[in-house]
């Protein structure tokens, strides 16, 4: 049980590293900032990379644009040039945002400090490779569950705008064989609007979603970054550890070796 309990302090001890949160002894407010606070928190901070590639595609866009739009008029080009040159150039800066150097994002922006807490946390916790292999087991299987949640949330969205695109088909179809065209720009409308509401209810969920796995990719990312740094540790140790036996092992060779001569 020790590995098991080691994965699970570590899973929470990421969250809140990642969160920023306070610890509070009194086991009340504890669990109601876990349950009803840290939920939101966690789900906003994935969403901050979006938030961010989001203005950066539109800081992009903007200055593409800009630039366009002076060098055509410096140029006195005609305005469907200019035009056509404006599309290209947001185009471009799509494309940059899109297909960015992986050395600008694999990593995941993960703090130096935040990784050697976890490695520090980590080498509290297991004293050896062989607990350390056991313990990035079990991480993994932590993982795999989260991942099971974000896969089952994913389907029953997709279910529910599967079965409201259903009735709302079937609906609609009926509404416009009734109405037999005296109020057929009411209907239309109406159902425009459901539809508009529709997307946005599906739209926040989703968002929700993406957040989370996010976020949930960040706490696990970070253990498994940790646990490579400990692994490092245990086998700069060993290699030291196997230095000193040979130095030690050479040097009873000579002494064994002065005894004999005497």
């Amino acid at each position: 049980m020790k590995l098991y309990l080691a994965a699970k302090q570590l899973v929470e001890d990421a969250e809140r590293r990642q969160l920023r949160a306070a610890s509070f002894r009194n086991s009340l407010i504890k669990w109601i900032l876990t349950e009803f606070w840290y939920p939101l928190g966690y789900v906003v901070h994935g969403l901050d990379f979006l938030i961010q590639n989001l203005a950066k595609t539109v800081f992009y866009v903007m200055l593409f644009i800009t630039l366009t739009f002076v060098a055509s008029s410096k140029l006195g080009l005609p305005s469907e040039q200019t035009n056509a040159y404006l599309i290209v150039a947001t185009i471009l800066a799509v494309f940059v945002i899109l297909f960015a150097l992986p050395s600008t994002f694999s990593h995941l922006n993960l703090g130096e400090g935040d990784l050697r807490f976890l490695a520090e946390r980590i080498q509290t916790l297991v004293s050896s490779k062989e607990e350390l292999l056991g313990l990035e087991k079990n991480l993994e299987l932590m993982e795999e569950s989260v991942m099971d949640r974000v896969k089952a949330l994913h389907w029953s969205l997709a279910t529910l705008w599967a079965l409201f695109l259903f009735a709302f088909n079937q609906s609609l179809g009926v509404l416009l064989k009734l109405d037999q065209g005296e109020h057929l720009g009411e209907v239309i409308g109406g159902s425009i609007s459901t539809l508009v509401i529709a997307i946005f209810a599906v739209l926040f969920p989703l968002l929700g979603i993406v957040g989370y796995r996010r976020a949930s990719n960040l706490v696990f990312r970070a253990l498994g970054y940790a646990c490579n740094e400990v692994a490092l540790h245990f086998a700069i140790d060993g290699a030291d550890t196997r230095r000193c036996n040979v130095h030690l092992l050479n040097n009873k060779g000579q002494q064994f070796g002065r005894l004999r001569k005497r």
